[in-house]
Formats: C-alpha cells, structure tokens, sequence
C-alpha cells in the first residue's frame, strides 16, 4: 500500500513537471501559433498568470488579426481574475474602443466599470479610480439602458457616489474642526468646500449636516472677525438679496420643535457656566444681558439682576432640551411645555414679518 501510495505521487509529480516543461517549452520556443493555443489552453484551466504571460508575448503577432479580439478579451478578464483590477479596467475600456462592434462590448463596458471600482480605495484616499468607476457606470447607464446588468449598475453608481460625498463632506468639516489652528483660512475653506459639496451633488445624504456646517463655520468666522468687519461677516452668513424659505432650511435644516422649560436657579447656572466654559457666543434673548469676564458674570433678564433662588422659563429646542451639544443643564426641568412649532417655521415667519433682515450688535452677550 504504502508503495503504491509513493508510485502515485510520482506520478502526479511527473504529470505537472511535465505540464510545466511543456508550458515552458512553448513559451520559449513555440510558433505563435503553439504560443496562442497553450494561452488560450491555461485561461481556461483558470491559470489566469501563466495565461497573461503567452498573451503578452504574442500580442504584437497578432496585432490587426481577428485573433487579438479574444485575446484582449482574455487579457482584462485574466487581470480581474487576479485582482489586477486597475489594469483589468483599462483593458476592458480599451476592448470597448478597439472593438465598439463586438458582442462582447456591453460585457467588457460594465466588467471595466465594476474594475475601477473594485480598485477604488477607502473614501479617505486618493479617489483617481473611484472617479473613474463613477464615469464608466454612468457612461454604461447612459449607454446600455435596457441592460439586464443595468440595476446593479445603478447600485454601484450610488455606492461610489455615496463615497465620494463622504469624502467632500469629511474634508469640508476637516477645516471646520482645525480653525482654530488659523480660523481665517479654514473657515472660509470649509465655507467653500461644503459649498462646493452641496452644488456637485443635488440631494446629498449630506445635504442637513453640510448645510448646518457651513452656516456655523460663517457664524465662526463673523465672531473670530475684527470689529471693523464683524458686523459685515455676520450679514454674510445668509448671502446678500432676496431671502426666501430656501433660506430658512440652510439656516435650519433640522426638524427641530420650539420647547419651553422651567429652570430652577442650580439649572441656570449651569447653563451661564456651560456659555463661560465655551467661550463663543450663543443665540440670547434680546431681553437678556450676559457679560463674562475671567471669573466671575453679570446676568440680567427682563432689566433684573439674575437671583439664583427664583425659577425662569427658558425657550430652547427639544434637541437641546434632550442635551444635545452636552447641554444637559436642560434635561428633567421643573416644567416642560412644547409648543409643537418648528423653530424653521419660526424663521420664517420672521423673514415674512420684515422688509429687510438688519444685524447689529447690541451687546447682550458681551466678554470683558
């Protein structure tokens, strides 16, 4: 038994040592014709590297001749096999051009898109083939619309479209997040970048957090500004001429509900602290007056000094009012009262109310 089991072995071992001889041979050797069987014969064993490398080396014989259709075929799907996928992409496309009459062109149209593709890395990466895969399925969506690999080709397109939004949108908050390391320059880029963002890409899944991102960053902008151009940077968070409802969703593009709650004095320094800790400003009420210096603040509201010992009603959202932006100081108040109007709605019933939207500073919320 255990010599038969060796004979066996042997023998397996002289079958592919002669199988590799003979493609060796061949390859080194053989007519162009021998060249073009023993590739043609290796693709179809599924042995895609040996198959390229026949290919490669009779492609100039065969240049012109009605061979070389299938042999470029059979290149780019060798390179797929293999996980060459950017090179597969580009044999398909160019299959596609060399031959815009074969039956294979639809086949090779999409399998060049789904290459690109499959080479497209990570969104936060360099995106040269993800751009391409874009293009080539929207040139095979335009191009084949009755396609039975048409609705896979419409997922893909919306999955590599998806990554490059993300992309737009993760660079445009990058400069959102570092401006403190130069707020001039990064908040006009991220201004600019999610501008950019939401005009490439019309119905961004995005589009809510890009447009509540770049009214932030203008409102940033305006409050790191000199004084002598403050006042001019706060009008331009909503850009000069007429002011529609278009407005009034970029300024809030949330679903957000108008809440008012009762605080008890302990809540209402939480929150003065909570403004103190952040050191930006915040939206106040016209009839509200807070100065914060090092350590201490004055409060009044209503024209009174602020007492800790006595309640106030406070008009917030409910996301804030579920401690959102960590504003927890509104989470459990002694009374909460919706008023199931959204604070959208809100600013549009102002823009309606006035002629003309005019900013000033009036000092409600001042630092000393």
């Amino acid at each position: 038994m255990f010599k038969k089991k060796n004979l066996l072995y042997l023998f397996i071992a002289g079958l592919l040592f002669a199988s590799c001889g003979e493609y060796q041979k061949v390859l080194n050797k053989g007519t162009v014709e021998q060249q073009y069987s023993m590739g043609t014969k290796m693709y179809e064993a599924k042995k895609y590297s040996k198959a390229l490398q026949m290919f490669e080396k009779i492609m100039p014989s065969y240049r012109g001749k009605p061979q070389m259709e299938r042999i470029q075929f059979m290149i780019a799907q060798s390179n797929f096999n293999t996980k060459n996928y950017d090179l597969a992409g580009y044999y398909f496309n160019r299959f596609t051009q060399t031959y815009p009459k074969s039956s294979k062109k639809e086949e090779a149209a999409f399998m060049s898109a789904y290459s690109y593709k499959l080479a497209s890395p990570v969104f936060s990466l360099e995106s040269a083939d993800t751009e391409k895969a874009l293009n080539a399925f929207q040139n095979f969506i335009d191009t084949y619309p009755n396609s039975k690999r048409l609705p896979e080709a419409n997922k893909y397109y919306q999955e590599i479209r998806y990554k490059l939004q993300k992309k737009a949108f993760e660079i445009a908050k990058v400069y959102y997040t570092t401006a403190d390391y130069d707020p001039a320059r990064n908040y006009k880029a991220a201004i600019q970048a999610f501008d950019n963002l939401l005009e490439e890409y019309l119905g961004s899944e995005f589009k809510e957090e890009a447009l509540y991102y770049r009214l932030k960053a203008a409102h940033d902008l305006a409050l790191r500004s000199s004084e002598r151009k403050k006042g001019e940077r706060i009008k331009q968070a909503i850009n000069k001429g007429d002011v529609t409802n278009k407005h009034a969703f970029e300024l809030m593009p949330f679903e957000n509900l108008y809440v008012v709650v009762k605080l008890s004095g302990e809540k209402m320094e939480a929150l003065i602290q909570y403004l103190i800790d952040g050191n930006t400003a915040h939206p106040l009420s016209k009839h509200v007056n807070l100065t914060l210096s090092k350590n201490s603040y004055s409060l009044l509201i209503n024209g009174e000094k602020f007492n800790k010992n006595k309640t106030y009603f406070v008009l917030t959202t409910d996301y804030l009012q579920s401690g959102g932006d960590k504003m927890n100081f509104f989470k459990n108040p002694l009374q909460r009262i919706s008023l199931e109007y959204k604070m959208r709605d809100g600013i549009v019933d102002y823009f309606k109310s006035v002629d003309t939207l005019k900013s000033k500073l009036d000092g409600r919320f001042k630092k000393q």
